[in-house]
């Protein structure tokens, strides 16, 4: 196999695994927290953690980009899994801890690094099912995760990975 096969084929196997092997891959460069793009992410996740709290679907789903898709998983996906969660939860608590921002060089797309945890009281008391029902149970929990945005209308969105299989991965709800 000659030398020109053997890139060919890498790139090929590159690009069926969801990499962005390419020349015209956005830029990403850090920006802080303080700047508008900055504050609006941070801002984002504020209404996902108050709607979480206030078990709001639509107030969840309104920050999901229209386009929005992760590891095969859909808007529409997303929807069943948080409904999921408000069904067997209640007192659901959600905290990031930002760790690191950046803007592509276009503006229009960001990526943030994170941990972070999901909790929530049974709803039924503690069958016994997922624990005693006296102490919140942890839904998910992250550390050094990426949630991707798109810019849709002046407004950041959920954007997901944009691979349309299981990459293999755990799946969160919120990326």
């Amino acid at each position: 196999m000659g030398f020109k096969s053997i890139i060919t084929s890498a790139l090929a196997i590159a690009l069926s695994f969801g990499v962005n092997a390419y020349a015209g891959e956005l830029a990403y460069t850090d920006i802080p927290s303080s700047s508008p793009d900055g504050k609006a992410i941070h801002e984002l996740f504020v209404k996902a953690e108050k709607a979480a709290a206030d078990e709001d679907i639509k107030g969840i789903i309104s920050l999901y980009s229209k386009n929005y898709l992760n590891a095969g998983y859909a808007t529409a996906d997303m929807r069943n899994s948080w409904t999921k969660i408000f069904d067997m939860f209640n007192k659901i608590k959600m905290d990031h801890h930002i760790y690191q921002i950046q803007i592509s060089s276009d503006g229009n797309r960001a990526r943030m690094k994170c941990g972070g945890l999901l909790s929530g009281m049974e709803t039924h008391g503690g069958m016994g099912l997922l624990g005693s029902g006296a102490e919140p149970i942890v839904i998910d929990s992250w550390t050094a995760a990426t949630h991707e945005f798109i810019k849709e209308d002046g407004q950041w969105k959920i954007y997901g990975n944009q691979v349309n299989y299981d990459v293999g991965q755990e799946r969160h709800v919120l990326f």
